[in-house]
């Protein structure tokens, strides 16, 4: 008999238990509470401590009262100007309407999904009016500003006060930085190119112009005109000989020769009337000689 009581009173003592450990709930201090009967809000805890609720029937949701951060992925925005920027935002925010909050939202997880909605369609809208050397301006404070003001007026619909909004990085997508590297690299080539072109040209002007003063200087000193004075020098100037053109060399030396020939003959009465046959064939063999050299060359 005392053994069956025995058994009848642990059953008790654990259904005890069991009611009890179902009836009571714990709000740590950076924390506030929703009791729930049947899914419905019935009170909200704000106090921290040992509380109570009726069990089986009533549950209880806990939400953080501190501050918390939410860093969303950067997305791409369109400015103004069509100018694209990939944008990075950093949002602080708590939960100051957890009745709000829980009939809205939910759970803290889809908070931060429909608060991240919320900058981004904000960030969007407002950068989408600006121009990006407006964004770069004194007027980003203003910009941030509109930024923050729309995000909290939205953000209150779901019971979260927001602390700040921030634009922690705006660039220019990697494609468009490849692409205005690779026009400033072929910029800054074209520019290379036209200096240095323009550097030899006038280095080139430069020495015609001191060759120049010394011809005239030259000239002058000898007592004899430009043209003299370039022809003189032409003829005092050694001349270097190139194995491609010793034969055209040799046959302007045996025209030369035939043409001295002809002139003492001419000289002396020898003859009233001359063949040019064969001067005019040697000609023909300097020109063909010429082209050969033009068409190596």
């Amino acid at each position: 008999m005392f053994n069956r009581y025995k058994y009848y009173l642990l059953a008790v003592l654990a259904v005890v238990l069991f009611v009890g450990a179902n009836s009571v709930y714990i709000v740590a201090q950076p924390e506030q509470a929703i009791v729930l009967q049947f899914g419905e809000p019935m009170r909200l805890v704000k106090e921290p401590g040992l509380k109570f609720k009726v069990p089986f029937i009533q549950n209880v949701v806990i939400y953080d009262t501190r501050l918390l951060n939410l860093d969303p992925p950067a997305q791409e925005i369109v400015l103004n100007d069509k100018k694209r920027l990939d944008v990075d935002s950093f949002t602080r925010y708590k939960i100051v309407d957890p009745l709000r909050f829980y009939k809205t939202v939910r759970t803290e997880e889809q908070a931060r999904g429909k608060l991240a909605e919320i900058v981004n369609s904000s960030v969007r809208k407002i950068l989408g009016r600006i121009t990006l050397p407006e964004l770069l301006s004194q007027k980003r404070t203003q910009i941030m500003s509109d930024i923050s003001s729309a995000v909290k007026s939205d953000a209150a619909q779901i019971g979260v006060s927001v602390a700040d909004v921030r634009i922690r990085r705006a660039d220019l997508p990697l494609q468009v930085l490849q692409a205005i590297n690779a026009r400033m690299k072929t910029e800054r080539e074209r520019d290379a190119k036209e200096f240095r072109a323009q550097g030899q040209q006038q280095a080139q002007q430069i020495r015609a112009k001191a060759e120049k003063e010394r011809i005239e200087r030259n000239a002058k000193r000898a007592g004899r005109s430009i043209t003299d004075y370039l022809v003189l020098l032409s003829l005092e100037t050694p001349i270097q000989v190139a194995e491609d053109v010793k034969p055209l060399l040799i046959e302007l030396k045996r025209i030369g020769n035939n043409l001295n020939q002809i002139t003492a003959k001419i000289n002396a009465g020898a003859f009233r009337s001359y063949n040019f046959e064969d001067m005019i064939d040697g000609q023909k063999k300097i020109y063909e000689q010429l082209l050969d050299i033009a068409r190596k060359g």
